[in-house]
């Protein structure tokens, strides 16, 4: 009996020390509201990726060494489909002021399970770690931390990162550790893995369309950033399968009383010449533990598309509890072009949103 028991204890030990030497956890968010914007109230949620489902995993190989995977499906809240699905139509330039010719292909990326990212690595704690998948490249990777509405509501003055590589199939990206508060970031694609698009589509508000294929070179990204108490400073280079080459500055500065953020980026499109730069500040001031005021202001010039815009947003979010949030949004676009006239109507939204 007492050996029976021995035994037991000694098998439970074993099993302790496998749970604490490997773990999967569950996790995502899952937001619903209401949104009125270009004359249209529908219930979405705030952003593409505030409803999302993240199965996480890593395992601890000894000696500092550790090997981890990551599935993160996104998902429309109001109808319970897979958000993923993007299609382009490609025009070729018509001088102007001819109407571009439209091409009869379409390139289509169909939605997959786990759109947003999926990969499998390995990681030092000295040396840093390389993650092998489908992933956001470095200009998306950190953009995001930039905007203090997370890119995310009517509000968001995020500069978008829109030229840059979104989420590049057959891809490996490389994160040094942090030396001195110092990380380094290094990503590549296959040529012919493709991007989300399968194509960049840009137009110049006087010389028609044009489709780039996103297959003309091997995708690319790189990328400094250094973090250290309060300040926050990011410098990013982006090479999409187009050719499309975004250079991007992003900073941060908590100042206890408010936390103030800044980006810019811009992209050279060679193609239809011209370049696109944006930049945009905004500000998040705590009013208790839970809760925040957001303010942000977007300029874009974009000679290749959209002309020169410039957005304001303000929001509040209503902490009920460090993963529920109500919050509410409001936005006002103008511009020379690119803007309709119900383009330029204050946009508002209000929703709940819940971290788990």
């Amino acid at each position: 009996m007492n050996k029976s028991m021995i035994a037991l204890a000694v098998l439970a030990g074993f099993a302790g020390v496998a749970s604490a030497q490997s773990s999967v956890t569950l996790s995502g968010s899952i937001d619903a509201g209401l949104r009125r914007q270009d004359n249209v109230t529908s219930m979405t949620g705030a952003g593409s990726s505030r409803n999302n489902l993240t199965f996480a995993g890593t395992e601890d190989l000894g000696g500092g060494n550790s090997a981890f995977f990551a599935l993160n499906h996104r998902f429309n809240v109001q109808n319970g489909t897979q958000n993923g699905q993007n299609s382009v139509v490609g025009t070729t330039p018509t001088p102007a002021p001819a109407p571009a010719t439209v091409v009869t292909t379409q390139t289509v990326d169909a939605a997959s399970q786990f759109y947003r990212q999926l990969w499998v690595g390995l990681k030092n704690n000295s040396v840093g770690d390389l993650r092998l998948g489908r992933m956001l490249f470095p200009v998306q990777e950190l953009n995001g931390n930039y905007d203090v509405f997370g890119t995310d509501t009517v509000g968001s003055t995020h500069t978008g990162g829109l030229k840059a590589n979104l989420r590049t199939n057959s891809a490996g990206y490389l994160r040094s550790a942090s030396f001195g508060g110092l990380q380094i970031h290094a990503a590549l694609g296959r040529k012919d893995g493709g991007g989300t698009q399968g194509g960049v589509q840009t137009s110049s508000p006087t010389a028609g369309q044009a489709l780039i294929l996103s297959n003309t070179v091997a995708p690319a990204g790189a990328a400094a950033v250094f973090a250290t108490g309060p300040v926050s400073v990011a410098l990013a280079w982006d090479r999409s399968g187009a050719d499309l080459k975004t250079t991007a500055l992003y900073g941060s500065y908590d100042l206890g009383v408010a936390k103030l953020f800044a980006q810019y980026e811009k992209t050279d499109v060679n193609l239809v010449g011209g370049d696109d730069k944006r930049f945009s500040v905004s500000a998040g001031i705590p009013v208790g533990a839970l809760s925040k005021v957001k303010v942000g202001y977007l300029r874009i010039d974009d000679s290749t598309k959209v002309g020169k815009q410039s957005k304001l947003g303000a929001g509040f979010d209503f902490g009920l509890s460090k993963r529920t949030t109500v919050y509410t949004d409001m936005a006002k676009l103008s511009g020379e072009e690119g803007l309709t006239t119900v383009n330029k109507k204050t946009r508002f939204d209000i929703g709940i949103n819940h971290k788990f």
